[in-house]
């Protein structure tokens, strides 16, 4: 600066470097959900649904296989052919999610050696 007293300031810089291969947001958190409600209004369902995307930084690669430790998840993942940045769609199923607290994880497989697995933390509540 131009001031005798404080000639430099100095400017904390935080960085964050994501993985070559990473999903976005990190975790998925449903947060507290109503059983009945859900059950009741079919459009809950959608509203409740959350969008994770899978990236790679360069060229393309391909998710082979979807699965997850929580009963009641439908986890669908797309485009199906090999890309650099995929949509995965995740909704809970009113039929087969139970009362209690949500804890798991989404487990993807990949054709990248070096990420041959991504896993996504799951959370929330049903009441």
């Amino acid at each position: 600066t131009n001031q005798p007293v404080r000639p430099e300031v100095p400017i904390a810089v935080n960085v964050f470097v994501k993985p070559d291969l990473y999903a976005s947001p990190e975790v998925v958190d449903f947060g507290e959900v109503n059983l009945e409600q859900l059950r009741q209004i079919p459009a809950l369902r959608d509203g409740l649904a959350q969008v994770v995307g899978i990236r790679r930084r360069q060229g393309a690669f391909t998710i082979t296989s979807v699965g997850s430790n929580i009963p009641g998840l439908d986890v669908s993942v797309s485009p199906s052919r090999p890309a650099e940045t995929f949509r995965m769609d995740i909704k809970l199923i009113p039929d087969q999610v139970k009362q209690g607290m949500v804890s798991g994880v989404i487990r993807l497989g990949t054709s990248d050696p070096m990420f041959p697995e991504i896993t996504v933390p799951v959370r929330g509540e049903i009441r």
